[in-house]
């Protein structure tokens, strides 16, 4: 089967309860920190990119086992469908975890007191 890359383009929804939930979550673990400047930002960027990341590969798969010869075009198109796609992003422990890793190590810099909010 033949893949037409510019028939499919995910759209992701910056208010999905689960992106929002990982989000305030996370503000309410560093609200301590949240007076250093750039806390607030580096956890929304990293939690957008983590998303990202995790529906880009969900895809990526989708699209890879296309070739295999007992996917049918109804098989990817299930695997990419919203429904699909929200249940691959749902496991947020991963996402949780590795984002507490970058924002521990944005916290542990030296600079980053430096930063403070007056």
């Amino acid at each position: 089967m033949e893949l037409n890359n510019s028939q499919y383009q995910n759209f992701a929804n910056k208010s999905f309860a689960g992106y929002t939930d990982v989000i305030e979550h996370l503000l309410k673990e560093y609200e301590s920190s949240l007076s250093l400047l750039d806390v607030k930002v580096h956890i929304e960027e990293n939690i957008r990119e983590l998303f990202e990341q995790q529906l880009t590969e969900a895809v990526a798969f989708a699209t890879h086992l296309i070739h295999r010869e007992k996917w049918t075009t109804n098989d990817f198109e299930r695997a990419i469908s919203p429904e699909a796609l929200t249940t691959a992003i749902g496991p947020r422990y991963y996402i949780i975890r590795y984002a507490k890793n970058k924002i521990s190590n944005v916290l542990s810099t030296p600079d980053s007191q430096s930063k403070k909010v007056a």
